[in-house]
């Protein structure tokens, strides 16, 4: 019985380099969690849930305005509703 020694140009070496570095790269999105169960993976993994720990935040979800907290998950400020770039009078400060 012949034995095969693994080197550099070996055509099984490459093959397993290849395999290995496609599953390193496209293994990833498989990894993804969604620990609040609403759909949405989480930012930690690759998704766009800013809140995977309430299942009512999520992109999508309804904003509640002015209550301090990103619904939707897009960043922009709760207390600027009409989005002109200030806030509403009723809140100072929360810029």
């Amino acid at each position: 019985m012949k034995r095969i020694q693994f080197t550099p140009s070996c055509p099984s070496y490459v093959f397993l380099f290849v395999l290995l570095f496609a599953l390193s790269v496209f293994a990833v999105p498989a990894l993804a969690t969604d620990a609040d169960g609403d759909g949405y993976h989480s930012y930690a993994t690759g998704g766009d849930d800013c809140n995977d720990g309430d299942a009512s935040i999520h992109p999508g979800a309804a904003e509640i305005w002015y209550d301090d907290i990103d619904q939707d998950c897009d960043g922009a400020n709760d207390f600027d509703q009409d989005m002109d770039g200030y806030v509403h009078i009723d809140f100072p400060g929360m810029a």
